[in-house]
């Protein structure tokens, strides 16, 4: 039972990083649309649109994972 318990804390730390990486890969969308409003070069410009996109990419990956371990954490609870 122990090992379980011991599962389950590591399994609500790692759904709290998650939590946590999701929130900053949307601030860093924010910040990147942010920089493109102020950017006159067009091939800067284009990089930063494909950074926000990386970084909705990777909000969109995170949130998968969180969707699986909060059901995992849920499907834990009595």
């Amino acid at each position: 039972m122990e090992h379980d318990s011991a599962f389950s804390k590591r399994q609500r730390q790692l759904f709290l990083i998650f939590k946590m990486a999701i929130e900053s890969e949307r601030a860093a969308q924010v910040r990147y649309k942010q920089a493109q409003k102020y950017c006159d070069d067009p091939a800067l410009k284009k990089i930063l649109q494909g950074i926000a996109k990386e970084e909705a990419s990777h909000e969109k990956e995170l949130l998968r994972w969180y969707a699986r371990l909060k059901e995992r954490i849920s499907d834990e609870q009595p």
